[in-house]
């Protein structure tokens, strides 16, 4: 019995092109292939329109950082995988299906994957961004945030990247700004301004970026990457974020619940690190955030 459901934006033409390169996989729940899921704007840095990150440098940075092919759990999480009798997610081998999404070839569309290490096939996967950014530790320090950035945009050598069925455009291969990397930091953030970020952080952060596709778990388009990037350098620019750091992580909870309460903020969680997710989105925004049901971010 096959298995696999595969779903496809590419074009008829191609679609038979590229029928030969797909080998079925009795474990593949569903394999999409398509142009149209991660494209790139067709700003460029003369536009009148033109913020204050170049869209070279948004377009480097995304093609260090992304990948071409996703692994996702179809059962969304639900599924505990325990070989459970009649588990509609298990295989007749015990092996159990996944959701892989493939960029199609000849082109270097791609995804900000929104897991650091995906468990969705046998032999865990780990995203780019996971893979560069996050060492044996688990976290990544600021001070250590841009040289990382900047060692792995090296490889990124003037790719021609898809914008659509006709237009192509090229990332330059050149090193990013600071302002371009501190944005960075705070659109991988779930809150502005932290010292340090670990990779559940960063994937949270990627999952609450504006235009993320729930259907493939959050994974970002360079599209909404690039328009989440020209607004953290807009506020930057403002000295938004900036201005509103303390460190909030030499403090010990006694001293974040005063902080808390002195600023009328409600149903706070009573674990440091959400507390401290709470101040600074508190200091970002003027506001008490609104924590989403299933993302867990705040806005």
């Amino acid at each position: 019995m096959i298995h696999n459901r595969r779903f496809s934006a590419l074009p008829a033409v191609l679609l038979f092109a590229h029928a030969s390169a797909f080998q079925v996989n009795p474990a593949i729940s569903r394999r999409s292939s398509g142009n149209t899921l991660a494209v790139f704007s067709t700003a460029t840095d003369d536009d009148t329109t033109a913020t204050l990150i170049p869209t070279s440098e948004a377009h480097t940075l995304f093609a260090a950082l992304g990948d071409s092919e996703l692994f996702l759990d179809p059962s969304k999480g639900t599924c505990c995988r325990s070989s459970c009798s009649g588990c509609q997610f298990m295989l007749e081998d015990g092996a159990f299906r996944y959701d892989e999404y493939l960029a199609p070839d000849g082109v270097d569309a791609m995804w900000l994957a929104p897991y650091a290490v995906s468990t969705a096939k046998p032999e865990p996967v780990t995203s780019k961004w996971a893979s560069i950014l996050i060492g044996i530790t688990d976290k990544v320090k600021r001070d250590d945030f841009e040289g990382l950035v900047q060692e792995a945009c090296k490889s990124v050598s003037k790719k021609t990247l898809l914008i659509d069925d006709e237009t192509t455009i090229e990332a330059q291969d050149n090193i990013p700004s600071k302002n371009a990397i501190d944005a960075l930091w705070n659109v991988l953030s779930p809150v502005p301004g932290s010292p340090e970020l670990s990779s559940t952080d960063i994937a949270r952060g990627i999952r609450g970026i504006d235009g993320g596709d729930s259907s493939r778990g959050g994974a970002v388009s360079c599209v909404a990457f690039e328009k989440a990037l020209q607004e953290a350098g807009a506020k930057l620019a403002q000295g938004g974020d900036e201005e509103a750091f303390v460190d909030y992580e030499a403090m010990d909870k006694d001293q974040l619940k005063e902080i808390v309460n002195e600023r009328g903020m409600v149903r706070v969680p009573g674990m440091k690190k959400l507390m401290i997710e709470e101040l600074r989105f508190f200091d970002a925004n003027g506001r008490q955030g609104k924590r989403h049901p299933t993302k867990h971010t705040l806005s």
